[in-house]
């Protein structure tokens, strides 16, 4: 399901909203959330049908028109509480653009919106609605954009997961539910996600109320309720509706993805050729259905090579890069030291380190005999002449004196 702009607004900002509610009513237990559809929808039939309120003075209370009431009244008699989920905003696009898009994108990680608008343009199924603004479309409804996180397809994922479990519940209705006993018929064993919620809310406003005596009052496990209230804290009243997983796939995105493209570079190719060539690990069958679902059974049709724009799939068993070792690393040196023909080769190795070792050795003994034979030249000088100025200053003062006062 490809969510707009707001729907999927309204999904991140759900956990914000379960803390904000959580912190401000001082409960552990999550329910109460300030202009939520779901909870505002259950509030207004809850008043009406388990409290006895006039729908008069509920509607007013609530902004809401009659009409508007008996509409929400009426989903709720038929589907339950699922029917109070609103109808959230959707794009239209091909259902097999949508999955072609999300194969491509778990197949392949690291192309490019670009790229993948390329594989959709060569499909005859997908070719005429397929655009860039549908492909951003898909990849956020997904989590899968360049901006997202790693956690984000995850969360997304349980969101489709759970809005397509909506739409699968709400073609069954649940019967039992009437107007003219409302109170009486406004709990219903086979409504289990009614039970959940009003669980959650029993223990949102009655706080003295223990969780075990709760939990059995409406048939839910403990280990039931706290899952529950771990998933309401990131889905919100969403958290109600089960999300199970989906089944192993039959195959691998990557190999359907491979089929795709060898077939469009190669129409005549047939489906045991492909799988000779791949190298499956499936069978001719496995290979047909796929050329079916993707309509390329067609061998005459014009050849496409995506190579450029698609790339190759990264093989796990890569291994990192390696330098081409010389025979020094690749064989031990007893080894080397045995062989004839790396002896020589070796020794001489040996002896051409041995020889400019010496030269620099000699090449530093000189150095240091130079600067040490011009420092004591300097000093030489210094002492001559201070000795020079001495005497000179000596004489100077012999000179004032004659020969009787020195007598």
């Amino acid at each position: 399901m490809i969510l707009s702009h707001k729907s999927r607004e309204y999904f991140k900002l759900l956990a914000a909203k379960v803390s904000q509610a959580m912190a401000q009513y001082s409960s552990r237990t999550p329910y109460f959330l300030d202009d939520d559809p779901v909870i505002a929808n259950y509030e207004i039939i809850r008043q009406v049908w388990f409290d006895g309120a006039p729908i008069k003075k509920v509607c007013q209370s609530h902004d809401l028109s009659r009409s508007q009431y008996y509409e929400k009244e009426d989903r709720f008699v038929k589907h339950g509480v699922l029917g109070l989920f609103p109808k959230l905003k959707t794009r239209h696009y091909s259902p097999m653009l949508e999955r072609l898009i999300v194969m491509v994108c778990k197949a392949r990680p690291s192309l490019s919106q670009q790229a993948m608008l390329r594989i959709a343009q060569a499909l005859d199924l997908t070719r005429d609605e397929a655009d860039m603004e549908g492909v951003s479309q898909i990849l956020a409804s997904y989590g899968r954009c360049i901006s997202d996180r790693p956690e984000d397809s995850k969360f997304w994922f349980r969101i489709q997961r759970t809005l397509n479990q909506l739409l699968q519940l709400n073609k069954r209705p649940i019967k039992g539910r009437t107007q003219k006993q409302r109170r009486k018929t406004f709990f219903r064993d086979d409504d289990i996600y009614h039970k959940r919620l009003e669980l959650l809310r029993e223990l949102f406003f009655n706080r003295s109320v223990g969780i075990k005596q709760i939990c059995m009052q409406y048939g839910i496990s403990a280990t039931s309720y706290y899952r529950l209230v771990d998933e309401y804290r990131l889905f919100g009243p969403w958290a109600i509706i089960p999300a199970n997983l989906p089944g192993k796939e039959a195959m691998s995105s990557a190999t359907e993805l491979n089929i795709i493209l060898e077939k469009l570079r190669y129409p005549g190719c047939s489906a045991q050729q492909i799988v000779k060539t791949l190298k499956l690990r499936c069978s001719k069958y496995a290979v047909y259905r796929v050329f079916s679902r993707w309509a390329l059974t067609d061998k005459n049709r014009a050849p496409i090579a995506l190579d450029r724009y698609c790339g190759t799939e990264r093989s796990k068993e890569d291994k990192p890069f390696t330098g081409i070792a010389s025979a020094y690393h690749l064989y031990p040196e007893q080894f080397l030291l045995e062989s004839r023909r790396m002896l020589w080769p070796l020794l001489l190795s040996v002896l051409w380190h041995l020889s400019v070792y010496r030269q620099f050795w000699e090449i530093l003994k000189w150095v240091t005999t130079g600067i040490v034979a011009l420092l004591w030249q300097a000093v030489l000088a210094c002492s001559a002449a201070v000795q020079g100025t001495m005497r000179i200053a000596l004489n100077s003062h012999l000179s004032k004196y004659t020969l009787f006062d020195v007598i």
